[in-house]
């Protein structure tokens, strides 16, 4: 009985109501991968979760390159390779160069080769990720980059990626999620899951 806990990956099939809904949507437009399948045990929380991953994918108010080159930052210095996999082709469709990539995916590379709103995002990402508040400069630099929604934005993606998603992977990690090849295609957007 040791595997009696496991959760089994969801699917439109096998739930019902706002689950069986969110999730036939999410597979029509091929984004319902193995995290969300997993999530969609939880009905009170499934469609939160993918609400919120909506909001930062979708409808941010900051650049998809930023947002992505971020999350690729956080998969390296948290080592959640299961992000890094979603995510991969998400920055390549976004436009982010294989350097860029290359770059964010290194947490101790120079970032040389970034622009100055790509260095400043690295930049906060590493400050939030060690556990340090920005100070009034950092804001002030984010919103001339990206303006005050796209700034929060910027905060709110690295607390979501490493904060609650590397938090549950880490947590779902038996289900194999870390080794699971699944990964979502070039275009993760929700847009109507919802």
């Amino acid at each position: 009985m040791v595997d009696a806990w496991r959760f089994p990956r969801r699917s439109s099939f096998d739930t019902e109501g706002e689950v069986q809904r969110v999730l036939g949507k999410l597979e029509a437009a091929g984004s319902a991968n193995s995290l969300l399948r997993l999530v969609a045990n939880s009905e009170s929380t499934f469609r939160p979760f993918v609400l919120m991953a909506d909001a930062l994918l979708v409808r941010s108010g900051l650049p998809a390159t930023i947002r992505e080159l971020v999350i690729l930052r956080v998969s390296a210095q948290l080592d959640v390779d299961y992000i890094r996999r979603e995510h991969e082709l998400a920055a390549r469709a976004s436009g982010l160069s294989d350097e860029a990539i290359a770059t964010a995916l290194e947490p101790d590379a120079l970032a040389g080769n970034l622009d100055p709103d790509q260095r400043l995002a690295l930049r906060v990402t590493g400050t939030l990720l060690a556990g340090q508040r920005l100070g009034d400069e950092d804001w002030q630099e984010m919103i001339d980059a990206w303006g005050g929604q796209g700034a929060l934005d910027l905060v709110l993606a690295i607390g979501w990626w490493g904060g609650m998603v590397a938090t549950t992977i880490r947590g779902l990690g038996a289900h194999g999620l870390d080794d699971d090849p699944t990964t979502v295609d070039d275009s993760p957007e929700m847009k109507g899951a919802l």
